[in-house]
């Protein structure tokens, strides 16, 4: 599945492929897929706080912005 994964991105090639196989068979393709799925989320999540910690949220963006606004008209 993760091989088949790199090389297809189309829906129709996953839903031909489970016409042709059993029920036992979708069943892991569905865990395998949700734990893919489990994985990426995680790295996107670290990701995303590791970028909340060096640049910080929305409110500290925007205070920025103001200053450095404030800064230029002055």
């Amino acid at each position: 599945m993760r091989e088949l994964g790199l090389s297809h991105d189309e829906s129709k090639f996953f839903l031909e492929l489970a016409e042709k196989r059993g029920d036992e068979v979708i069943a892991n393709m569905a865990i395998v897929l949700l734990h893919q799925e489990d994985v990426l989320l995680r790295k996107h999540i670290e990701k995303q706080i590791a970028r909340f910690v060096v640049d910080g949220g929305f409110r500290e963006s925007l205070t920025k912005a103001r200053i450095d606004k404030k800064k230029k008209t002055k």
